[in-house]
């Protein structure tokens, strides 16, 4: 996902906490997981990717 696609889901949900849904490949159904102090771990400026990461709630 692009930062400015990011951007417009965030725009629209201002006052809203966001969480991370995932499939693990064990189960057919979703984990939802929260983190605080969410931060900018890395930038890889020759994939173009940037790296997030936080504390589990």
């Amino acid at each position: 996902m692009k930062g400015k696609e990011l951007q417009k889901i965030c725009e629209q949900y201002p006052d809203f906490d966001f969480e991370f849904s995932f499939t693990d490949g064990y189960s057919k159904f979703p984990n939802i997981r929260s983190f605080n102090n969410l931060e900018l771990c890395d930038v890889g400026h020759s994939d173009k990717v940037v790296v997030l990461n936080g504390e589990e709630k």
